[in-house]
């Protein structure tokens, strides 16, 4: 959406966006429980958030920031920080960046986007972030066949470079959307065996980056209303996006050995809204890049829990809650 300028007729349909500190409280009533990264209209300006201590960072803005058209997630899992947390960022002409909250800085990605491939722009494909890597679907730039490969791009926190991985053949050529998402620590992917949607089957890369591994689960054969699937239960069900008798948009939940639909009455009732649903990790890092904490005091607090007061600057401070657990030192 297109910012409003003064004097501008603001009953246009779609020519405005809210403003930042009435989307930023909007975000936060989110039932969300994770370190999480959101952006607001124009793709450039980026929030870094921990909903479980309530607290957000703005990222500053990067180089390329205009014409960002995908944004992912991550951490760099080996680097020994728990909090080194980042961001990449795609845009149309291929650039991209990435930055990392212990440096509070972005960096340009030598290499850039792999080319001739193009990212799915199916707004309910959500990036899935496995093994330090966040995941896309992408097809395979063709111009003059419509058949158009599928593959998925990785982009890995680690290394900080772009990687493909490969589908199986009756997936990378089939026609039905796809959605990635991830169950018992794999990744993996919903494909619709046709445009229609009429099913999904579901495939799991058992091993991590081994083409061979991937394997059929199961199918999941398409009630009598639409629906589209959103991730996986505790036990092994999965949740889905429908409609029950009612009518209204519901959460659904499918078990794959009975092969039926369980309608849960919750509704859903967002449109043009995508909804993602993602694995419940809980994360007690504040998101403050550590280069701008400029002091520290120390006080007891509520059961005489020792108590940090971090100042980052005039504007900003943060109270965490130190207390001495099993596996050591947790801020909370």
């Amino acid at each position: 959406m297109n910012r409003v300028s003064r004097g501008r007729d603001m009953r246009r349909k779609g020519d405005f966006s809210l403003p930042d500190d009435v989307m930023i409280d909007i975000f936060l009533r989110f039932p969300i429980k994770k370190l999480a990264q959101l952006s607001d209209s124009d793709r450039s300006l980026i929030y870094m958030w921990n909903p479980s201590i309530s607290k957000y960072i703005t990222l500053p803005r990067p180089f390329y920031k205009y014409n960002i058209r995908y944004v992912g997630f991550g951490v760099d899992h080996l680097s020994g920080h728990l909090d080194d947390f980042k961001v990449v960022t795609i845009s149309a002409n291929a650039n991209s960046m990435v930055y990392s909250l212990r440096k509070n800085s972005w960096k340009v990605v030598p290499e850039g986007f792999p080319p001739s491939i193009e990212l799915s722009c199916c707004p309910r494909d959500h990036p899935v972030f496995v093994k330090g890597c966040v995941h896309w679907c992408a097809r395979v730039s063709c111009y003059l066949d419509s058949k158009c490969p599928w593959l998925i791009v990785s982009f890995d926190f680690v290394n900080e470079v772009f990687q493909k991985i490969m589908l199986p053949n009756d997936l990378s050529t089939s026609d039905g959307a796809k959605f990635l998402n991830v169950v018992n620590g794999c990744l993996c992917v919903f494909a619709a065996v046709d445009e229609v949607c009429s099913s999904y089957e579901l495939w799991v890369m058992k091993e991590y980056s081994v083409v061979e591994s991937w394997t059929r689960t199961c199918i999941i054969e398409k009630p009598d209303k639409y629906w589209w699937p959103l991730g996986f239960t505790r036990t092994g069900g999965i949740f889905a996006q429908g409609v029950c008798e009612h009518g209204d948009s519901t959460l659904l939940t499918y078990q794959p050995d009975t092969k039926t639909f369980t309608c849960t009455c919750f509704p859903l009732n967002l449109p043009h809204i995508p909804i993602q649903v993602l694995t419940f990790v809980e994360s007690l890092v504040a998101p403050i890049p550590p280069s701008l904490v400029v002091g520290f005091k120390y006080f007891k607090g509520v059961d005489d829990h020792l108590c940090v007061f971090a100042i980052v600057d005039e504007k900003r401070c943060f109270v965490y809650e130190l207390s001495v657990m099993e596996y050591g030192l947790v801020v909370s």
